[in-house]
């Protein structure tokens, strides 16, 4: 299934910024994302982003209810791996 529809509006920067930290933290977000497969950033966009259920995101991508969860649980390990290590970085 290509998922480029699903991602299309996934990571959009607000132009409205209240401060040069919320610019680091969105294009940090931007970046942590991109370092995700294309399943699972959908799969993060579509439960956290549209607030849908995991059936839903499921019917959606065509595949089973489980294999969401799994994909949801291994994109926010990456995404904790990633900040994790980002933050080391900065020290």
């Amino acid at each position: 299934m290509d998922y480029s529809a699903i991602l299309n509006d996934f990571v959009v920067l607000n132009s409205s910024f209240s401060s040069t930290d919320d610019i680091d933290i969105s294009l940090q977000l931007k970046s942590a994302l991109k370092s995700l497969s294309a399943i699972e950033q959908a799969v993060i966009f579509l439960l956290f982003e549209e607030e849908l259920t995991q059936s839903e995101a499921a019917e959606i991508l065509e595949v089973y209810s489980k294999t969401v969860s799994k994909i949801k649980i291994r994109a926010i390990n990456k995404l904790k791996k990633y900040f994790k290590e980002d933050s080391k970085n900065e020290k």
